[in-house]
């Protein structure tokens, strides 16, 4: 079964650029999502794979690999 080429929260819902976010107690934003279909983060998906970047305020960027993301 192919893989899908967008990233989506357990609700089912896609992960966006700019969703507001919870992450641990702190609400932070997606700066990106990088799938493998994106010419803008390809350089991301090669080194970690598919995934995204937090951005929260408080403690500064994060990001969340597919195969590890809690969404």
């Amino acid at each position: 079964m192919p893989r899908s080429k967008t990233l989506a929260y357990r609700s089912r819902h896609d992960i966006r650029l700019g969703d507001s976010i919870l992450y641990h107690d702190e609400w932070g934003k997606v700066e990106f999502v990088a799938v493998p279909d994106d010419p803008n983060t390809v350089w991301y998906v090669e080194q970690y794979g598919s995934g995204c970047m937090i951005l929260v305020p408080s403690f500064g960027r994060a990001d969340a690999v597919a195969s590890g993301c809690p969404c």
